[in-house]
């Protein structure tokens, strides 16, 4: 899966075809790297705003 914001790759898996599984643990990869990266947004602006 691509962030389509910055071309770069969030979540990757393999498999032989699209079952239920392999769609759902992709998802879950990309969910947490976005969950991570709205935090990571949000303590950046944080300290930019306090220096």
């Amino acid at each position: 899966m691509m962030d389509l914001g910055n071309l770069e790759i969030i979540a990757y898996t393999t498999s032989y075809r699209p079952t239920y599984r392999f769609v759902s643990e992709i998802l879950v990869q990309a969910l947490g790297k976005l969950d991570n990266a709205a935090i990571e947004s949000f303590f950046a602006l944080l300290k930019s705003e306090l220096l």
